[in-house]
């Protein structure tokens, strides 16, 4: 139960991390403005500071449920949820500590040195995207996997699955009309992970429905 618990702490916090850092997170027009870089800068590095945060909450709640859950499919859903996690985290990186550093940069050069560094932040812009883009079919397809185990076993109550079917579909839906994935369209995305992942946490907190049948390890399929 401690350790249930503690994963349900785990997915919460993380998606609290996940909300400020879209909360603070600067928009374009924020960095045109050299006399305030100072301070945007701060605040891009602290908001993508706990977006990295998040990404080992995250998956120490996801490690938590897929222990409840104890079944191949289940694993699988970790796999994909550390992979996107992964890609997340390289995203914020990009974001929060490149980018940073090549706006600094470049608001100090001149000339072909600042033509050099307008480059590497569009390279950096592009890398965030690509990554970004990963996270979200990857976390989408780690919850269809979460999902039908939920659904199967009813262990939580199949209104989880449910739910964590519908917020996948939204997820790549988002990515289909916004591929570009701005901050508005990211904060979309990060809306529906962070409902679901609410839910699983109210659900692991409370623990198992007792009438589920429990799941079988997955050693068992062996």
């Amino acid at each position: 139960m401690h350790s249930r618990r503690f994963g349900a702490g785990a997915l919460l916090a993380g998606v609290l991390a996940l909300a400020v850092t879209m909360s603070l997170h600067p928009h374009g027009p924020e960095w045109l403005e050299p006399s305030r870089f100072g301070a945007v800068a701060a605040r891009n590095v602290f908001a993508h500071g706990l977006g990295l945060l998040s990404a080992p909450l995250l998956f120490v709640g996801a490690l938590a449920l897929t222990v409840e859950l104890a079944t191949p499919l289940a694993l699988a859903g970790l796999v994909l949820q550390g992979f996107a996690l992964g890609a997340v985290a390289l995203a914020a990186t990009a974001s929060g500590l490149v980018f940073t550093d090549c706006v600094r940069e470049r608001l100090g050069s001149t000339g072909a040195e600042r033509e050099a560094w307008s480059t590497l932040l569009h390279y950096t812009f592009v890398v965030n995207q690509a990554c970004a883009r990963v996270f979200v079919v990857g976390g989408a397809l780690a919850l269809v996997a979460w999902s039908l185990e939920l659904v199967r076993t009813r262990r939580f109550g199949r209104g989880l699955g449910y739910a964590g079917c519908a917020a996948a579909a939204l997820e790549l839906g988002i990515l289909g009309v916004h591929p570009s994935l701005d901050v508005h369209a990211f904060g979309l995305v990060a809306l529906c992970v962070g409902a679901w992942n609410v839910a699983a946490a109210f659900a692991l907190w409370r623990g198992p429905k007792v009438n589920a049948p429990p799941a079988e390890s997955p050693a068992a399929h062996a």
